[in-house]
């Protein structure tokens, strides 16, 4: 006999078979879609890292030269002469600076016989002296040890040295070929400023062209002042390095300056680098309380600069999260290099300020933000309106 089906309650609808809802498969793809989208972005980033390099190297620097090209048309001198100055003053800095790299680089080849001969009596005496010490003796650290038979230079070694320099310069020489690029590259770029308020104005209609030439002058006002203040830093820091190696009587002071300058582009790990290889060189040629001071006198420049004097100038411009300028730098690191952790900085800023004005991701943007309570109500920031200028200029 057939079992009777139970009755449903009157107003109840049947039980049905549980579903995922539509919310959440749509989650997934959108998740799925961006994973995608992401694995793409960063194999064409890869593939046409040659290109896009020197690429993001000439907006950059496009935005750091701009007020100078602005301020001689203000003097009415005519826009194609004051890009002649400017580009000519940076080909003059940048072959003034190659020429001395150049030159103490060849000397410092020269000299590493010397150098390699010192830091193997250095070794061997403190390897002695560890040896001797009656503590480890008594600890049995260095028991049936002869720490005097350690050889430090079966992976450091002359030949080995003169190769990594050879490299080095063999990717100095690229770059320099890298810089005609660069300076192709901001010729189109400050030529084609003049006519983006326009295209933006064609492409997006005059109703929704303000907003988005608002966001580009929110990237220029921050990326501009950050390289500013970064590269005036730097130049400070670089110069105080050669000063303080110079009195101190350390070789090549003025590559360890130019290298300072270079290295603090990289924040965090560009420092760490900026005063080991110059403490490395005193403590080869002279003695190791002399060396202890450089050290010293290095690590209070820098400190001093970097944490004390570089946040009250530019404030919370970028305002990035120090775990996000840490990702940022591994990330761009990774997939372009040197050039990829000095360009890590601007570009994630680029991408935070667009992330802002875009309101699914503005949530994501303000996570990146280095935010330690919730900010209080304060009136916008100042922007430097660069279309507007452009259009103005152009107009005058």
């Amino acid at each position: 006999m057939a079992k009777k089906s139970e009755k449903q309650p009157v107003g109840t609808t049947p039980p049905e078979n549980p579903t995922i809802p539509a919310t959440t498969s749509m989650t997934l793809i959108n998740i799925g879609a961006a994973v995608g989208l992401a694995v793409l972005f960063v194999v064409v980033m890869q593939a046409m890292g040659s290109i896009l390099k020197p690429f993001f190297i000439a907006i950059f620097l496009s935005i750091l030269i701009y007020p100078a090209v602005a301020l001689l048309v203000r003097f009415k001198v005519p826009r194609f002469i004051a890009y002649f100055v400017v580009f000519g003053a940076i080909v003059g800095v940048i072959y003034v600076l190659g020429i001395l790299v150049s030159i103490n680089v060849s000397a410092f080849v020269e000299r590493l016989p010397f150098y390699e001969t010192r830091l193997t009596t250095i070794t061997e005496q403190a390897l002695m002296l560890i040896q001797r010490m009656i503590t480890f003796d008594r600890w049995g650290l260095t028991k049936g040890i002869d720490l005097t038979a350690i050889d430090p230079f079966q992976y450091i070694s002359l030949p080995k040295i003169t190769s990594y320099i050879g490299a080095s310069l063999g990717s100095v020489f690229d770059i320099v070929g890298v810089v005609f690029v660069i300076l192709f590259f901001m010729v189109f770029i400050l030529m084609e400023a003049d006519r983006i308020p326009a295209r933006v104005t064609w492409a997006y209609g005059e109703a929704n062209a303000p907003e988005i030439l608002a966001v580009a002058d929110d990237i220029n006002t921050s990326v501009m002042k950050y390289l500013w203040v970064k590269t005036l830093i730097n130049i400070a820091t670089g110069l105080l390095t050669a000063l303080v190696l110079g009195i101190g009587g350390i070789d090549f002071f003025i590559l360890w300056g130019i290298m300072a300058f270079v290295l603090n582009y990289i924040p965090y790990v560009g420092s760490i680098f900026a005063v080991g290889f110059p403490f490395l060189m005193a403590l080869v040629q002279i003695s190791p309380l002399g060396a202890l001071v450089i050290l010293l006198c290095l690590i209070v420049v820098h400190f001093s600069l970097g944490n004390f004097i570089e946040p009250k100038v530019m404030g919370r411009e970028l305002n990035l999260s120090p775990l996000v300028v840490l990702i940022s730098l591994a990330f761009w690191g990774w997939l372009w290099g040197f050039i990829g952790m000095v360009l890590a900085i601007p570009i994630t800023a680029t991408i935070k300020i667009v992330m802002e004005h875009i309101p699914a991701t503005r949530n994501l943007a303000r996570f990146m933000s280095d935010v330690l309570e919730l900010p209080a109500e304060r009136p916008p920031r100042r922007r430097i309106p660069i279309f507007s200028l452009l259009q103005r200029t152009k107009r005058g």
